[in-house]
């Protein structure tokens, strides 16, 4: 037995000799906050270790969109038995280095997140499947020594081209026990001096993370005249473990807060048009954020408690859709009809509402 019996472990593979193996896991010390990291097992000298436990962000990727999906991956040999694998930082997935001495450095840029990648044998190349907030996904071949790039794909370029596309711009507000990471896009053809609703994002997952990669629901967002914030709270990963495993009351307050600070500082956002979406578990957080419409409800980071949403005003107007023969998540990732109805649905509320 090489692992102990609790923890969870996945993403096994040989070295090119076959003496060591390299794998993903943890002891689950705080369940599903607990960062991934990567272990080395030496089949000839019978020893494990754990060669990130320096590497205070989880090793993985934790970046939630609505157009890529999450895939399990695994650690990459190279000949000189030096390895390559996903880190989650700071809503980035960038591809990492590790030498079995303990060396670990990013190997691929910031800004982006790292879908797919594999390594050749001598370490020289990846390639790598990229996806940024204004490109969904081509694929790369990364000069690992210079750190150049060449384009392999154009899957994307009509789309790109001949659409309006907005970057996040990222930003850094106060939390409750730390300093939370968000991103505000500017709604598209917005008019210098003019006012506009503000559309907050939670995300699914209590441990997932918003990233620098393509989310086709903000973008449509910011197309129909609104601006969106989105918030990686306390719980999210991406960061330490310390953030991580904060609770979810936590998060509430960090997305208030954000918004309190997004609201008192940027001047094209309309304080009487605002308004909060999720999915999963970004819908039972959506349960405690709320619409505010004038100036003297304003909160500080302080009051955030006293502002919960009064849940009975949602029997108003409660829809349910059902996606026959699907899954909770299919909306995302199986039938491009249920994609679009969703979208249908999502965007007719905002409209309607805000």
């Amino acid at each position: 037995m090489l692992t102990e019996n609790q923890g969870h472990f996945s993403g096994v593979t040989f070295s090119h000799d076959d003496s060591k193996l390299a794998y993903f896991g943890n002891m689950r010390q705080y369940g599903d906050a607990t960062h991934k990291e990567l272990y080395i097992a030496d089949l000839q000298n019978q020893t494990n270790s754990c060669l990130t436990e320096g590497l205070d962000v989880p090793v993985g990727d934790y970046a939630i969109s609505d157009y890529q999906e999450i895939t399990a991956g695994k650690p990459v040999w190279t000949k000189d038995d030096h390895l390559y694998f996903q880190v989650s930082t700071m809503g980035d997935v960038r591809l990492y280095f590790a030498s079995l001495d303990g060396m670990i450095f990013p190997a691929s840029p910031e800004m982006e997140h790292v879908v797919g990648y594999d390594v050749s044998q001598e370490g020289e190349f990846a390639i790598l499947a990229i996806s940024t907030m204004t490109q969904p996904g081509e694929l790369y071949r990364l000069q690992i020594t210079t750190g150049e790039y060449e384009v392999l794909t154009s899957f994307n370029e009509d789309y790109v081209e001949s659409t309006q596309l907005r970057e996040g711009q990222p930003t850094i507000t106060s939390g409750s026990i730390e300093s939370v990471h968000s991103w505000l896009i500017k709604p598209i053809g917005m008019q210098e001096g003019e006012k506009y609703p503000l559309i907050v994002k939670v995300h699914d997952g209590a441990h997932g993370m918003f990233a620098n990669t393509f989310y086709h629901e903000l973008q449509l967002l910011a197309a129909q005249g609104y601006g969106v914030l989105y918030v990686n709270p306390s719980g999210s990963h991406g960061y330490s473990q310390e953030f991580a495993k904060i609770g979810r009351d936590v998060a509430y307050k960090d997305t208030m807060n954000a918004v309190a600070e997004v609201v008192e500082t940027i001047e094209w956002v309309d304080e009487n048009q605002l308004a909060v979406i999720g999915d999963s578990y970004g819908g039972l957080l959506t349960k405690l954020l709320f619409l505010y419409r004038k100036k003297p409800d304003r909160f500080t980071s302080e009051k955030t408690e006293q502002l919960a949403l009064k849940l009975e005003s949602m029997e108003k107007d409660t829809k349910f859709v059902r996606f026959l023969e699907t899954s909770m998540n299919d909306s995302y990732v199986y039938k491009p009809s249920h994609r679009i109805e969703r979208l249908e649905q999502i965007i007719s509320w905002v409209k309607k509402y805000v």
